[in-house]
């Protein structure tokens, strides 16, 4: 063989050895957005799952506490259709007045701190 021959193979063994590299590397490179996908779609599939598992909850809480609700207000109304617990309307319109005339008292006196 020449030298002319010789480096000529060389050069054809050395473009298919790069052209198989590059072949090598297109397949790992496909392999690693498939298994991606593949991650992506079971995430997506997980995160669906979860956000159902959250809404069915919250759905359940809020019927719980509907439920609670309602149940608190029935008593305060049977408790308050008594009359046992509860003052009379007027009764707190007495306090407010006195209250009143407490704080008044208290801002009108010589030598309260708020009395100026």
């Amino acid at each position: 063989m020449s030298a002319k021959t010789d480096t000529t193979m060389s050069v054809e063994k050395a473009m298919s050895r790069v052209l198989s590299a590059e072949s090598d590397a297109l397949a790992q490179i496909a392999a690693c957005q498939s298994r991606a996908d593949e991650t992506l779609k079971s995430t997506r599939k997980r995160i669906r799952a979860m956000v159902r598992r959250t809404q069915q909850r919250i759905v359940r809480l809020h019927a719980a506490c509907e439920r609670r609700t309602r149940e608190l207000v029935s008593r305060m109304e049977q408790e308050a259709a008594t009359g046992d617990d509860y003052p009379a309307p007027d009764n707190g319109q007495d306090i407010l007045l006195e209250a009143v005339r407490a704080v008044a008292a208290e801002l009108t006196t010589p030598g309260s701190s708020d009395a100026h």
